[in-house]
């Protein structure tokens, strides 16, 4: 490709109130700026309208910081991405979820969903989730092992890819499971794209 023809994506990666972790503190902040629907929706039509191509929400399934410097918690984000959809029309959805502490069917189930209700506008920013916060919130008392989340993070892949380099995923209707150890080229059920990309 040429230089004339090469091509600039921007992302918005969104936080709150900002990624300074004092914003919250200035006398035009809303401090509690991460449960209000209405900003969030300013801020994606914002993007939208400077012509990013995606924007993106950052999660962890456990909260960080001890509230010293930025206020805590955070609305989940595939919900908040389904609503920002329903106020927007080009823009990318883009959100971070663990693959280590969703199940792979619910977890493809939710962002097949997202997918469908943006028009095909969603993206996954797949994460492992490693510290011991994380393991704790889920009743674990250490995190596991490296090779067992990137495993698991294949198993969660699979089904929501289209790749032909993956094989699809399948229930295994005898044991009830979904995963790596089952997405076997044999017959079963494939998450359907919702249509053609943007």
């Amino acid at each position: 490709m040429t230089a004339a023809g090469r091509e600039l994506h921007l992302n918005a990666f969104l936080m709150e109130a900002g990624h300074h972790e004092a914003a919250w503190r200035l006398p035009e902040s809303n401090p509690r700026a991460d449960f209000d629907l209405a900003h969030w929706i300013q801020l994606a039509q914002l993007a939208e309208d400077a012509k990013f191509d995606s924007l993106f929400l950052a999660d962890g399934p456990a909260l960080t910081g001890s509230g010293e410097f930025r206020p805590p918690g955070q609305l989940e984000p595939l919900t908040l991405l389904t609503a920002l959809s329903q106020h927007t029309s080009r823009i990318g959805l883009i959100a971070t979820v663990s693959s280590t502490y969703n199940e792979p069917y619910n977890l493809a189930r939710r962002l097949a969903s997202v997918d469908h209700v943006s028009g095909g506008r969603a993206g996954w920013n797949i994460v492992t989730s490693a510290t011991p916060e994380e393991a704790a919130n889920f009743g674990i008392d250490d995190r596991l092992d490296h090779s067992s989340r990137y495993a698991r993070a294949l198993g969660s892949v699979r089904p929501t890819s289209t790749s032909p380099n993956l094989p699809g995923p399948h229930v295994d209707h005898r044991s009830a499971r979904w995963g790596a150890e089952h997405s076997t080229a044999e017959s079963g059920f494939r998450l359907v794209p919702a249509g053609p990309r943007r």
